[in-house]
């Protein structure tokens, strides 16, 4: 244990401390039946909700007091410059918690009723419920209380096999997470929750590239450097040869997404000098709930993207170690990603040139990134593509049609772009991305500054339901600021200390490594009350709904045995057309058709129940049923079968 400094502590400031503890206890069990949704920035509040509905799953509930009491413990145990304080004096660090009153009051007046989750607002036509902060209020005040009290801990790990120790239980935690979002991505699966689009797409260009038909969907015109270029992608084939199956795909995503605690963890512990600094934030990044939610990618699924991640945490890693050539090789490799991950690298590049002495070689970076992404959109997918253009900018809608106008819109179309930038859904989104990493990221700001361009990307887009955690494309802004965060908490021994606003908000700390346990301490717990707000995992809200024993994720989907059976009576070498969420299902076959377009098929197989599917092939029954070229082959409850007739 170390020494720390602290002020005298109150027996009035520790009774506060006390009532925060139970108004944030009763905060929690307030907002038990209400579920956040994270796409409409919304609270939720299920019809027919009863308290003993609380008590089918209480994992997330009882994560969320261990949170609570995790800090409580700490606060009373664990400070040792307080060890001739009474317990109560050594509480007042928690009076942060007391600021929960207001959200513990409220949801408990909203709540009380037995009615109250069917009460409807006339105005808004929506059940009425806490506001969608409340939670975002819970999480910051929790995570102040954490800062004060961490940063009083004098509490580090030594020994001969401490830091060895610390890296096998940081592989441990990302094996457990990997494992755990597999098995949930399966169910998923034997669901029909995941569907073709996106992940079923890379698992049928595997296939054919493997058996000589090249990256490709024959769900669309053209093959994968058509839509996007993406030449590192093929380190996927000896793994898909290996383990030709759909799970390969749902193992390799959680990986590439968890994995990044590792380099977090071995950046922090290089900085702060601190083991029990470096595993803190080892573990906030894998209880970020935008880390849980890319994982699915709301029922996306897999997304090549990911594997941007641990490149980006390499990069930032090895140039704070000033092993510069690594982190140069490291840049060429998420350059070769995809071509949007250039907007990443010219970030970085920019920081480079801005605030390192590498300024020549960020300098070079930059101009080497907005090159490489000229030749992709204006040269390279086009050759690709079937639309001889790049597709992807239909995504920014009236903003322009090629990447000049989008340069120039900022000029052009000022007050649309102001617009999209100040929506109520960009706002929430930033605030997503940064409060469950304590805000750090504003204290990092000169790195998290690399992150800009790929955030102005993401916040230009016309449809504003792309502006949250759910989706995939913040997966390289989502590592540059969480590694701004960490260069922001991890300073080393005899760096400028903490500013008077950093001593207000850890209780009079002055010391930098006291404030940097204090922040790590914070952006851990912030990290964990985020992740039960607004992950997806068996410690969030979110998955008390899937959990539910009444939930149909918890029964076996009876199409299942319909897809089984037909996998059996089909060759794999017939082509198949079907509905969207079956084809991911069929993917191994000789071809595969989607969408509702006339296609030379041996078998449609269309499920009439599937509502993810737009294109109007559901409906076709009828159409097919006419057409002399196909008989019907059987009917499976929603699941129609044709199979065309030989001639």
């Amino acid at each position: 244990m170390e020494e720390v400094n602290a002020p005298r502590p109150s027996v009035i400031v520790g009774l506060i401390g006390i009532a925060g503890i139970v108004s944030f206890s009763f905060a929690i069990v307030a907002l038990l039946p209400v579920q956040f949704n994270i796409v409409s920035y919304r609270t939720v509040l299920p019809n027919g909700w009863k308290a003993t509905m609380a008590l089918e799953y209480l994992v997330p509930t009882l994560f969320a007091f261990v949170v609570l009491a995790g800090v409580a413990a700490l606060a009373t145990f664990a400070v040792a410059a307080r060890s001739d304080s009474t317990w109560l004096m050594r509480v007042s660090d928690l009076w942060p918690l007391a600021a929960s009153l207001p959200i513990a009051l409220y949801s408990w007046n909203q709540l009380a009723s037995p009615d109250a989750a069917t009460v409807i607002n006339a105005a808004t036509n929506r059940p009425v419920g806490p506001p969608f902060a409340a939670g975002l209020w819970l999480m910051f005040v929790c995570g102040w209380a954490a800062l004060r009290v961490g940063a009083r801990c004098g509490f580090e790990i030594r020994g001969r096999w401490a830091n060895r120790t610390a890296i096998a239980a940081t592989v441990v935690a990302i094996a457990a997470a990997t494992w755990i979002h597999a098995r949930i991505q399966n169910n998923f699966f034997e669901h029909l929750m995941l569907g073709h689009a996106d992940f079923g797409h890379y698992i049928e260009e595997l296939h054919n590239f493997v058996n000589g038909h090249g990256l490709r969907s024959y769900s669309f015109d053209h093959g994968r450097f058509g839509l996007h270029f993406v030449p590192l992608i093929f380190v996927l084939v000896p793994g898909y040869l290996l383990w030709p199956s759909p799970v390969y795909l749902m193992v390799c995503g959680p990986l590439f997404v968890h994995v990044v605690a590792l380099p977090a963890y071995l950046l922090a512990r290089r900085l702060s000098g601190s083991i029990v600094v470096g595993l803190m934030c080892g573990f906030t990044w894998l209880l970020l709930p935008s880390v849980s939610r890319l994982v699915y990618s709301n029922t996306y699924g897999f997304q090549w993207m990911y594997v941007s991640m641990p490149l980006i945490a390499l990069m930032i890693l090895f140039a704070r170690s000033g092993r510069w050539r690594l982190s140069f090789l490291f840049v060429a490799l998420v350059l070769l990603t995809k071509e949007t991950a250039a907007a990443a690298t010219f970030g970085w590049g920019v920081y480079l040139a801005v605030f390192s002495p590498r300024r020549k070689s960020g300098v070079f970076i930059a101009v080497a990134s907005i090159v490489y992404l000229a030749l992709c959109m204006q040269v390279i997918i086009p050759h690709f593509s079937s639309a001889e253009r790049f597709e992807r900018l239909d995504l920014y809608g009236d903003l322009g049609n090629s990447a000049v106008e989008l340069f120039l819109a900022p000029f052009t179309n000022p007050g649309l772009v102001f617009a999209r930038l100040t929506r109520p859904e960009a706002i929430y989104y930033l605030i997503m991305l940064v409060a469950p990493m304590a805000f750090l990221p504003l204290r990092g700001w000169k790195m998290a500054l690399a992150a800009v361009p790929t955030l102005i990307t993401i916040l230009m887009f016309e449809n504003s339901q792309w502006l949250n955690i759910k989706f995939w494309h913040q997966a390289p802004v989502l590592t540059i600021l969480f590694f701004a965060a960490i260069d922001a908490m991890a300073r080393r021994p005899g760096a400028r200390g903490p500013s008077a606003l950093m001593g207000f908000l850890t209780g009079g700390c002055r010391h930098g490594r006291d404030v940097t346990r204090g922040l790590a301490l914070a952006a851990l717990v912030c990290a964990a009350m985020g992740h039960y707000f607004f992950g997806f995992s068996p410690l969030a809200k979110s998955f008390e709904l899937y959990a539910d024993p009444r939930s149909p994720m918890q029964a076996p989907d009876v199409r299942m045995d319909t897809i089984r059976h037909l996998r059996t009576v089909i060759p794999k070498s017939a082509v198949v057309h079907t509905t969207e969420r079956i084809a991911a299902h069929f993917t191994d076959y000789e071809r595969l058709y989607t969408g509702a377009t006339l296609r030379p098929a041996d078998y449609v197989i269309i499920d009439q129940s599937d509502h993810w599917d737009a294109s109007g092939l559901p409906q076709a029954g009828p159409r097919y049923d006419a057409n002399e070229d196909y008989v019907l082959d059987g009917v499976f409850d929603s699941i129609v079968v044709f199979r065309r007739i030989a001639r």
